[in-house]
């Protein structure tokens, strides 16, 4: 459902970029395909993460087939009305301002204020779920399931999102920095955030317990959000130890790469020991024939 609504972004994006030149409209497509991205991460990372934390609170194995319908038409009405409300805002900054001004403010707005409505799109249908629902839900069987893969993927997704966000706001001064290297191929600090989410994932996948009957979403979070902070001031500190004299003026210079080594290596090591530290305890025993939860 996300994915139909991000496909409305073509229409938004040849209605905004009437008036500009050929770079101008190009770099604005490759900034609300950068935004449509993070979105759609962004709803996929909190609806597996809330849905899960509603199981494990509620102690529930699931919904009837038919709420993932129901959420999917609400999340969908929710977006379309959403949609053109913000359609309805930008038009009205961009009357007010320069066309490529009001276009700037609109992407910074979007930045900000759209990932929270996102959330939010995604969280009020399943939560209305499972209120509704709450007669059909399906209990939890006595025998713990496994979801350490579960976890891994909310964990990896969570720490996605962060680094999603974060090329959003530093693709403009990547793009200026290294000049027209980067100008050929607006795309790149989108894509690259798929490279620089592996030491996320790595020290998820190495730090992980092998059995776990519960993720606990919120530990998830905090975790893949912390892990995003490590390796961002990782990068920072190399970056600053290096100093001015080597800074690499392409992307794949000798230095460059050297770099990226020495961080991939202490980001993994870092993200390890954060999963380690925050779920290291997992999977209550069982007592009654019901599985106990944390409140």
């Amino acid at each position: 459902m996300s994915l139909a609504l991000a496909t409305f972004g073509l229409y938004r994006w040849r209605y905004m970029s009437m008036g500009m030149d050929d770079a101008r409209r190009l770099g604005v497509l490759y900034m609300m395909l950068g935004s449509d991205l993070a979105g759609l991460v962004i709803s996929a990372a909190f609806a597996l993460g809330f849905t899960q934390w509603m199981l494990e609170r509620r102690r529930l194995a699931g919904l009837p087939d038919y709420a993932a319908v129901g959420i999917g038409v609400l999340k969908g009405l929710l977006g379309v009305a959403l949609m053109f409300a913000w359609q309805m805002a930008a038009q009205a900054l961009l009357t007010a301002y320069d066309h490529y001004a009001g276009v700037q403010l609109v992407a910074i707005l979007s930045l900000v204020l759209g990932h929270l409505i996102t959330v939010a799109a995604v969280m009020v249908p399943i939560g209305l779920a499972f209120s509704v629902l709450r007669g059909q839900a399906i209990p939890a069987s006595p025998q713990p399931a496994e979801l350490r893969g579960r976890a891994l993927l909310m964990f990896t997704l969570f720490a996605w999102s962060w680094l999603l966000v974060l090329a959003q706001l530093v693709a403009p001064m990547a793009m200026q920095f290294y000049g027209s290297e980067l100008e050929a191929s607006p795309a790149i600090p989108y894509a690259g955030s798929i490279a620089l989410v592996l030491p996320a994932f790595l020290g998820g996948l190495l730090g992980l317990p092998r059995t776990m009957s519960q993720t606990r979403p919120l530990r998830l979070w905090l975790a893949g959000t912390l892990a995003m902070v490590v390796a961002t001031f990782t990068m920072v500190c190399i970056s600053g130890f290096v100093g001015n004299d080597f800074a690499p003026r392409t992307i794949f210079s000798a230095v460059s790469v050297l770099m990226a080594g020495i961080w991939f290596v202490v980001s993994t090591l870092l993200c390890w020991l954060l999963v380690r530290v925050l779920c290291r305890t997992q999977a209550p025993p069982l007592r009654d024939g019901r599985i106990l939860t944390d409140r």
